[in-house]
């Protein structure tokens, strides 16, 4: 549908805007909705899993807004240290001719960050993590909602070459994004992923706000983000460590298994299987 608008404003008006949505191809349209049609029916979703919106911990306070910097600070230093690592590890940044200013990526790559890190984060953390909460045990809650969540990131939306209705072509999108789950998975990166949800989850229940997770999670976008926009790596060499993508590094996921250890032995794990 967001697709369908754009293209119709763009052949009625003239901004410039406009134009550079309308040259996206239709699938990058279909990616970013996928969490934004959840909200749509969300109030539906809160009646089916039985989840309350105030279970998600999610006041505006200034304890809360506190957290939240705090932990949007936390995920910034700790990307830039796998940054670090990865670059005296497999090889140097290199500054691309960016066309954006510094000011314009700053800006976009916050607001994407947040937005992004509350969608998700509200979905997962949030909705579904509550609902497993609530029908099993801690232990295993926090392990299928990081299943979850890893496997979810492969479901990428693919640029296909099929010529046919818009909605025929969003069910294809959908389908194939699906088999990516389980034909494109990199093991690296999914265990990254695996071992980030659970430390999320950690946080969550130890500092009883979802805010604590929204802010590191959109420091991480946050960053990744921003090093995309004007660096590059140069004189990349593929080892067992890394591949050239901090996302698919395995030094990564040594650092955050480290670090997830030490919050879960800070926790009291009395109705956790022995």
């Amino acid at each position: 549908m967001s697709f369908a608008c754009v293209q119709y404003l763009n052949a009625h008006c003239t901004y410039e805007f406009l134009a550079y949505l309308a040259n996206k191809p239709f699938e990058q349209y279909f990616d970013r909705c996928r969490l934004f049609s959840i909200f749509l029916i969300f109030p539906i979703l809160l009646h089916f899993f039985k989840v309350r919106c105030s279970e998600f911990n999610m006041q505006l306070t200034l304890h809360a807004l506190g957290i939240s910097i705090k932990f949007f600070v936390l995920g910034i230093g700790l990307w830039l240290s796998f940054l670090t690592l990865i670059c005296c590890n497999i090889g140097f940044l290199e500054l691309k001719n960016a066309s954006n200013t510094l000011l314009y990526t700053i800006v976009s790559a916050a607001t994407a960050s947040i937005l992004l890190a509350c969608l998700e984060e509200i979905i997962f953390r949030g909705l579904l993590f509550r609902f497993f909460l609530k029908n099993m045990s801690e232990f295993w809650s926090i392990h299928w909602i990081s299943f979850m969540f890893a496997c979810l990131h492969f479901a990428n939306v693919r640029n296909l070459d099929i010529h046919c209705a818009l909605a025929l072509k969003g069910f294809y999108s959908a389908f194939y994004s699906l088999v990516d789950v389980f034909t494109r998975i990199q093991w690296a990166y999914f265990f990254n992923l695996y071992m980030l949800s659970y430390l999320l989850c950690l946080w969550v229940l130890k500092l009883k706000t979802l805010w604590s997770a929204i802010g590191f999670h959109a420091g991480l976008i946050f960053t990744l983000m921003y090093v995309r926009q004007h660096y590059c790596f140069s004189n990349v060499l593929h080892n067992r460590w890394g591949t050239g993508r901090i996302t698919d590094s395995w030094a990564v996921f040594c650092i955050l298994l480290l670090i997830t250890i030490v919050i879960w032995r800070t926790r009291i794990r009395s109705n956790w299987p022995k």
